[in-house]
């Protein structure tokens, strides 16, 4: 028997002795139901919880892998449904992200919640709303300079 059947085997109910699949869908269905319906409904605690990496970090940029792996470790999901999570936390940036930069240099999604600079000294993924106020803090400092 392979080690993920073995892991799967303390979620099989046995009916006389012997394995019953109707019995283990019958009692898997509703817990994976709700976890699913949770993990659905997420949308909201997907983004306090990348909030709150930008916020423990607050004007540094940094790699959105890092970005991602913090935030899902903020969710604190169940072991089962950490790689999904995962998945869904970087679904929602890329979802929320700038896109690509298009022929006129315009980006596809302009007010979108995050930004990245890429290439040559780029400052990496970055939230949108602390960039603006990293850009107005620089001109308020440069206005006061002068």
């Amino acid at each position: 028997m392979t080690k993920s059947a073995v892991e799967l085997t303390k979620f099989v109910v046995f009916v006389d002795g012997r394995a019953s699949l109707s019995a283990t869908q019958e009692a898997l269905i509703p817990l994976l139901t709700g976890l699913c319906n949770e993990l659905n409904t997420s949308q909201d605690f997907i983004l306090e919880a990348i909030n709150k990496v930008f916020d423990s970090h607050k004007g540094v940029s940094f790699n959105t892998d890092f970005a991602v792996s913090q935030a899902t470790s903020l969710l604190n999901p169940p072991a089962v449904a950490f790689t999904a999570t995962k998945k869904r936390v970087a679904e929602f940036i890329k979802a929320n992200h700038q896109g690509k930069k298009l022929a006129d240099g315009s980006v596809e999604r302009p007010n979108s919640l995050f930004i990245s600079n890429k290439g040559k000294g780029s400052k990496g993924l970055q939230r949108r709303s602390d960039l603006t106020a990293e850009v107005a803090a620089k001109l308020q400092a440069e206005a006061e300079a002068e």
